[in-house]
């Protein structure tokens, strides 16, 4: 008989459903999100949607979570992200009503807020009395051990494949595009990217700074630099069907994602990185990127450079940009690192092997 698991998200995110689906043929998996408003259904999934209320307009709170875990069957109850009231209020369930717990961990070090440093005691004592704990990548396994964690299984972030055309945004053809492609926000750190396309478009006449994002807070602050630094050669596009987001990939020379520590927030993971290099894409990430210790293999299929630091950003995009034959041979090489460690089978088997072992102890 399948173990019955409850696995508590905050929201339904499409990258997931692939994962579930796969985890699904060996567990009978129930997905419980709480600020989720679209009330999707998706063939072949099991999903309950709850409401949550913000209290003082910051934190969330879902009383409809409790009673549901409270009062439905099931043998494990998994929850995400050690900070969050989902998480708490499902391991103290699991301990008053006898069930296995299990937390899947995507977070890492960085510096935080003083709402998470407050409950941080009470985040070690959830990851130290949990039944086992999962783990995205190295960052994230480093911070589960740190904490004590009994038992660490890998589940390796896997990503959606977007089908291509070729140059559908109408970018110039006799330049190398330079890619960034995520929201406008400041932790993001494209305006440490801006800058350093600002120096290589002084060096050489063939780049073009490519720009996909649907908006954010930072969008006015990112135009405005590229105004003061003079940039002439960009492009801001929005792709919103997955077949434009592949085509925002193929028609790049490289890929980057300048993420930095800022607003106590970082890139947990930084899920580009792996579209970028499923579609033979060099890369170009920092040490405030969560991916980037898994994926990048330095001067193999990329490089991982100091966040906030332009100069070295710029020298990592000169080299590549330089090179046609390194550039080519690390697109090949991202395809393989992928192809090889990042897929959904990988990522469901570390799910369920941490499941059979709960079960088990």
């Amino acid at each position: 008989m399948k173990p019955k698991v409850f696995f508590i998200k905050n929201r339904l995110v499409d990258y997931t459903t692939p994962w579930f689906k796969e985890i699904n043929k060996s567990i009978d998996l129930t997905l419980v999100y709480t600020q989720d408003k679209r009330n999707e259904k998706i063939d072949d999934l099991k999903i309950i949607y709850l409401t949550h209320f913000k209290l003082f307009n910051k934190f969330s709170i879902s009383f409809s979570l409790i009673k549901k875990l409270l009062s439905e069957k099931y043998d494990i109850l998994v929850s995400s992200d050690p900070h969050t009231f989902e998480t708490i209020a499902s391991f103290l369930i699991s301990k008053i009503r006898g069930k296995k717990y299990l937390l899947w961990n995507e977070t890492f070090e960085w510096p935080r807020s003083f709402k998470s440093r407050f409950i941080s005691p009470f985040v070690n004592y959830v990851i130290r009395n949990s039944d086992a704990t999962m783990a995205v990548g190295i960052k994230s396994k480093e911070y589960l051990i740190k904490r004590k964690a009994k038992k660490v299984f890998m589940t390796p972030y896997a990503s959606l494949s977007f089908p291509a055309k070729n140059n559908v945004f109408n970018v110039p053809k006799n330049k190398q595009i330079v890619l960034y492609f995520g929201r406008l926000v400041r932790y993001k750190g494209l305006d440490y990217l801006i800058k350093a396309f600002a120096k290589l478009e002084k060096d050489r006449n063939d780049v073009f700074l490519l720009i996909g994002s649907n908006g954010g807070p930072f969008e006015q602050d990112i135009k405005k630099l590229i105004s003061n630094l003079e940039i002439k050669n960009y492009k801001f596009v929005n792709p919103k069907t997955d077949e434009e987001k592949g085509s925002l990939y193929k028609i790049a020379d490289v890929f980057v994602l300048p993420s930095t520590f800022r607003d106590y927030d970082a890139d947990c993971w930084g899920l580009v990185l792996n579209e970028a290099m499923a579609l033979e894409k060099p890369v170009i990430s920092t040490d405030a990127t969560g991916s980037a210790y898994d994926l990048i293999k330095e001067g193999i299929n990329g490089y991982m450079i100091q966040q906030k630091n332009s100069e070295e950003l710029y020298q990592a995009l000169n080299k590549i940009l330089s090179d046609r034959k390194l550039k080519e041979r690390m697109g090949k090489e991202s395809k393989r690192i992928i192809g090889k460690n990042f897929t959904y089978e990988k990522m469901a088997q570390g799910f369920v092997d941490a499941v059979d072992y709960t079960m088990s102890s």
